[in-house]
């Protein structure tokens, strides 16, 4: 997907760390205001983990 963007000085590494940082925030706020989504989110966390681990 990092090859689809376009206009986009970024490092790879630097793209997931930033995803990373989001996704640790969105997790917070889905834990007391959406409860439901958190099972998702969780798995996401593993998922962008793992890429992050392989840089």
């Amino acid at each position: 997907m990092f090859e689809l963007l376009e206009h986009l000085e970024m490092d790879k590494s630097r793209l997931i760390e930033e995803a990373l940082v989001h996704l640790y925030c969105r997790i917070g706020l889905s834990n007391k205001h959406h409860p439901d989504d958190l099972p998702e989110y969780l798995k996401a966390w593993q998922e962008w983990k793992r890429l992050c681990q392989e840089i």
